[in-house]
């Protein structure tokens, strides 16, 4: 990866430390949210430094081990800490980018697909094949050698997340431990590594856990035994976690975790969850609060299901879920949403409407910070004129989810439909 690259990613980001933009940015909630915001754990360590529990405020919830890190960073470096984490992010998207597209057998290196695509011509009108069916490749052109490139520059440009570097979002922290894992998992089966970097990021975030599956999968492929010693590993090093961090196990947890679960914070963010309990009777609160938070599983187990034999396009596929679909959303989501589809892209090949989805979803997050400020500021508008927006972003991005693991899906159909009927692929749904 060039050198230039990271370091002008790197640049804008301080850029944007020295216009001080942390104090802008900070009160807008599609950018940093309660779990998200930075300024909770400035709170949290100010109640610590002068004997109280962390927790006192009602606005901090993470684990302690946080605080011990940044108690032990001066203040002034905080920005610099998450420039780092970004560029580190980078790097590692793009070292697993290329091992996908370089390695023999990868998910991103198939032979056969090589060659049925120098088959394939698609008729720019119909979007037919010359078989006669409906098939996307090709209205996105992306060639598969620039992948690395490209989303290395799509996430260190990519400006959702720039505004997110530039309040210091928290969610960064695990999200860039989480892929090393992922990646120490695909370049040399390292579940020892593997196993530290994801029981770190579950410790920080617990939604991490379903991270788990893409990474025994991953393991799977090389040796069973692998896949047993992570996952044994993992309970080890994030039982030490908690019993090193923690003086009451249970506080922390229930603070740390499930707290945030109990969503008693109804602020506005991009997300639908604040809204619809707004509006719900109260006696039906606990159980819809229930289905919510039930929905992951939902959606987790038929991917794995689906997808374990491409365990980098499952874990990436769980991470834009993690992300998007919680109860606190905000646009760090959003950036990885458009940044980590680029790692898979002969998946993006087949996605419909990539572009036109992009640009509304685009618009439609200009237009929020808009109607918050006719909402709450300007008192021109209501409640509604905000949520009408959350409801067409988080419509772009469920769209363009299922578009990425349609293309995914469709990939492997058709992979193994040409194999067996000399070029032929089936017929899409």
């Amino acid at each position: 990866m060039s050198t230039v690259l990271v370091a002008a990613g790197a640049a804008v980001r301080v850029f944007l430390v020295l216009c001080d933009t942390i104090k802008l940015l900070n009160a807008q909630p599609e950018i940093v949210t309660t779990f998200s915001s930075f300024e909770n754990v400035h709170e949290a360590m100010f109640l610590q430094s002068n004997g109280h529990s962390p927790y006192e405020g009602e606005y901090f919830h993470r684990m302690p081990l946080i605080l011990d890190m940044f108690n032990l960073i001066p203040s002034q470096w905080y920005p610099f800490v998450f420039i780092l984490v970004d560029c580190i992010s980078a790097m590692i998207l793009f070292s697993t980018c290329s091992i996908m597209m370089s390695r023999s057998g990868g998910e991103e290196n198939n032979p056969f697909e090589r060659q049925m695509i120098s088959k394939v011509k698609i008729n720019s009108v119909t979007g037919a094949n010359q078989w006669g069916y409906i098939d996307y490749l090709g209205t996105f052109d992306v060639n598969p050698q620039d992948a690395p490139s490209l989303v290395a520059v799509a996430f260190l440009f990519n400006p959702f997340i720039l505004l997110c570097c530039g309040v210091m979002n928290l969610n960064s922290l695990a999200f860039v431990l989480g892929i090393f894992a992922l990646n120490r998992t695909l370049s040399s089966g390292d579940y020892v590594t593997s196993a530290l970097a994801f029981s770190l990021a579950v410790y920080l975030d617990i939604h991490y856990i379903f991270l788990i599956l893409p990474l025994s999968f991953q393991l799977l492929q090389d040796r069973s035994t692998k896949a047993l010693f992570f996952i044994l590993l993992t309970t080890a090093f994030y039982s030490l976690l908690l019993l090193k961090s923690c003086e009451d196990i249970r506080t922390c947890t229930y603070q740390g975790y499930f707290k945030v679960m109990q969503l008693e914070d109804l602020s506005p963010n991009i997300g639908l969850w604040w809204y619809f309990f707004i509006e719900m009777f109260p006696q039906f609160s606990k159980m819809f609060l229930f289905l919510f938070l039930l929905a992951p599983l939902v959606y987790m187990l038929p991917l794995a299901s689906s997808l374990y034999d491409r365990p980098m396009f499952l874990g990436h596929v769980m991470l834009i879920i993690i992300h998007t679909q919680g109860p606190y959303p905000d646009f760090f989501g959003v950036g990885l949403l458009s940044s980590l589809i680029f790692m898979h892209p002969y998946a993006v090949k087949r996605m419909s409407l990539l572009v036109p989805a992009m640009l509304i979803c685009v618009g439609t997050c200009f237009l929020l910070p808009v109607m918050r400020t006719m909402w709450l500021h300007a008192g021109s508008g209501n409640a509604n004129y905000y949520y009408f927006q959350t409801l067409f972003l988080q419509f772009c991005i469920s769209f363009l989810t299922l578009q990425f693991i349609r293309g995914g899906m469709l990939r492997n159909i058709y992979i193994d439909v040409f194999k067996k009927a000399l070029g032929a692929p089936k017929k899409a749904q």
